[in-house]
């Protein structure tokens, strides 16, 4: 049976993405596949696009001018679907033939993650090449606005606490950590236009994690097929497996 290994955050599947479209895996196409289908489908790209080689299979395919590919995959939380991604080199194979391919950066069809993020290429200051990174898609910061402005009117700051870490837990790169900021700022101009006493918001917080060297942490993707077949969450709890590690380390 075929199989793959699944990241278990979303942050490491998207470091991940951004380092393979820097290694020339420009080209993809994407979709959502039910957790009782996943296996097959990656059982047809393995047939297909080879997406099972090695390093050193795929080096030996690009110097015959031959296409390689990879699939990532991530379930999508509270339902029985899978996001799916294949990314594709330049080259001579069935993936260019077979499938619709787009530019990762056609600034018309940019690979997305959902409606949240979209991959990007852009120049930066002190930096002599482009840099490749995630970003939130208009839709997402539009959304992030409106919930800000729900937060302040509800006169809640319960609500508030809760938008403002939910603010924080977006992913670090280094465009979205630039909107964060600039939805921080406006979120600090709103508060304290709504209240007479003109005092700082207490959940306002400066830290926004960078993404560095993020959990690679995985699991196959048959477990979390299983899992999600019974209606548990793809992923087992964290509290659970940090429990299972200490109790292997007393064990040993």
């Amino acid at each position: 049976m075929s199989n793959l290994t699944i990241f278990r955050y979303k942050i490491t599947t998207m470091h991940r993405m951004v380092k393979y479209t820097a290694r020339g895996y420009d080209w993809y196409t994407s979709g959502i596949v039910k957790a009782q289908k996943a296996l097959q489908l990656v059982e047809k790209f393995e047939q297909l696009y080879f997406i099972h080689l090695n390093s050193n299979q795929r080096y030996y395919r690009k110097m015959q001018g031959k296409a390689n590919a990879k699939l990532f995959l991530y379930p999508i939380k509270e339902s029985q679907n899978f996001l799916w991604w294949l990314l594709v080199t330049d080259g001579q194979g069935d993936a260019h033939e077979l499938e619709q391919l787009y530019k990762v950066y056609d600034q018309k069809k940019r690979l997305k993650w959902d409606d949240d993020y979209e991959l990007v290429r852009i120049s930066k200051e002190k930096k002599s090449e482009e840099v490749i990174t995630w970003r939130m898609t208009k839709k997402c910061r539009d959304a992030w606005y409106k919930r800000i402005q729900s937060s302040i009117r509800s006169r809640s700051d319960e609500e508030m606490k809760q938008t403002l870490w939910s603010l924080h837990r977006a992913p670090g790169f280094s465009e979205v950590r630039e909107t964060v900021k600039k939805i921080k700022q406006y979120a600090q101009k709103e508060w304290q236009r709504s209240r007479k006493e003109k005092t700082p918001c207490v959940h306002m917080t400066n830290f926004i994690p960078y993404v560095r060297n993020p959990d690679d942490r995985d699991y196959l993707l048959s477990l979390l097929v299983k899992r999600m077949s019974m209606g548990l969450p793809a992923f087992p709890r964290a509290d659970l497996e940090k429990n299972k590690t200490k109790s292997d380390h007393v064990s040993a």
